[in-house]
């Protein structure tokens, strides 16, 4: 018996060669695409962003014995922060935040017995706008980029309203305390903090930050009192000095400018 002989089809070899070149070209396509697809935006283009942060929600409850003692406190605490901005150059962006917060406290204290000895209410909304910088780090990365921020600006309270009322052991309103605002409550704030922006499409990016929020503000108000609550009685002027570290969770779209279109 004889070996039986190789023989090689020459247009197999032509065919092979032709899908071996395909099968590269995709694979230099994928290996590219993060490039293609998230490009890098340019000196001109704009960026939109919308972020809500500090979004807290507690309830906390503090007793002795039964219902000896008892006190409970319902805490609702949010911020939104959009924000405008336009690149001055590749990594460099000039622009401003602005920002809504909103508080909300409710706060009941029992006698043994459960029944309500004192119930306070308080409800208050800011509005800001603080110009800022943001610059961009290089990365090697083209989806995801880390950047820093720097902003100071004004702030005015657009709503608030404090109330407390005391009861007496048969149920009866015993006591009134309540708060007015002649004037508009001011406030300046300044914020430094770190982003990150994982571009999820060629424009879109999923937007966190952390960062430091510094504000002073300024308050004018009214103290009126009725009953067993002993009234403090005319203006008082407060002035407040208070920080704190805040987070952020958002989106981030960058608008091409009307020469890079």
């Amino acid at each position: 018996m004889y070996p039986t002989l190789l023989t090689i089809n020459p247009k197999s070899v032509i065919m092979k060669t032709k899908i071996s070149s395909k099968v590269f070209l995709i694979l230099v396509l994928i290996i590219l695409s993060p490039i293609v697809l998230f490009s890098q935006w340019k000196k001109g283009d704009w960026l939109a962003e919308g972020s809500i942060g500090n979004l807290q929600v507690t309830s906390s409850q503090l007793r002795a014995g039964s219902f000896k003692n008892k006190n409970s406190d319902i805490q609702t605490v949010f911020s939104l922060r959009p924000s405008l901005g336009y690149f001055v150059s590749q990594n460099v962006m000039i622009g401003a935040t602005f920002g809504f917060g909103y508080t909300s406290l409710k706060n009941y204290s029992y006698y043994p017995d459960g029944k309500t000895y004192y119930s306070g209410i308080y409800r208050g909304s800011s509005l800001s706008i603080i110009p800022a910088i943001r610059y961009y780090f290089k990365t090697e990365s083209e989806k995801n980029k880390f950047y820093v921020q720097l902003g100071a600006g004004p702030g005015i309270g657009v709503f608030n309203k404090q109330e407390n009322t005391n009861y007496d052991p048969s149920g009866a309103v015993s006591g009134y305390y309540k708060v007015t605002y002649p004037k508009v409550p001011t406030s300046f704030y300044g914020q430094a903090f770190i982003g990150f922006n994982h571009f999820l499409t060629t424009n879109v990016a999923f937007n966190s930050a952390v960062g430091y929020n510094y504000a002073r503000g300024k308050t004018t108000t009214v103290v009126t009192t009725s009953g067993n609550i002993v009234s403090i009685g005319g203006n008082q002027t407060q002035v407040s000095n208070s920080s704190n570290l805040f987070w952020s969770l958002g989106f981030t779209m960058i608008i091409p400018g009307k020469k890079n279109r």
